[in-house]
């Protein structure tokens, strides 16, 4: 299912953390797999810190060719959380990229509306992964994730959970 950045969120559960958690663990990394027959992508994210938990959250990510915007094309965009019992769940969101290859979405609701009981938001993440040529050129998949982070007085840590 194809959810706007308006729509509600697709929720996703796993257990196994994975790639998620090594790209979180490096402060916000860049994964890319390209083979023989595909051109190279590269996804770019940036640390989030979130100063109130109620306010809008945006996150989001450019995607490059070469050093060059890649527009007009879908990124999904995750937001990972974390339960109690550690099970890794992502609310899932789509948009697509601007002139600049920026693939934004902001939710109102903010990291407090994203949480549900006993989880909290730990970072998000941005895919592209193309099933098919676009425009007569075969993309590689590229990932990158970085941490979303609460400030609470004057510290800045864990998001706490809802």
């Amino acid at each position: 299912m194809t959810v706007s950045s308006s729509g509600p969120p697709v929720v996703r559960h796993r257990r196994a953390a994975g790639l998620i958690a090594l790209l979180l663990a490096a402060g916000g990394s860049t994964v890319s797999g390209c083979g023989t027959r595909c051109t190279g992508t590269t996804l770019q994210v940036q640390a989030v810190e979130v100063g109130d938990t109620r306010a809008p959250l945006t996150v989001s990510a450019r995607l490059t060719r070469d050093g060059r915007p890649l527009a007009g094309v879908q990124v999904k965009l995750a937001v990972n959380l974390v339960g109690d019992d550690n099970a890794h769940t992502d609310a899932l969101f789509y948009a697509d990229t601007d002139a600049d290859g920026r693939a934004s979405v902001t939710r109102r609701e903010g990291v407090a509306g994203l949480s549900f009981p006993n989880h909290r938001v730990t970072g998000y993440a941005a895919y592209f992964q193309p099933l098919s040529p676009l425009n007569g050129v075969a993309y590689c998949w590229s990932s990158a994730g970085a941490p979303i982070t609460c400030r609470t007085g004057d510290a800045v840590g864990t998001c706490p959970r809802d």
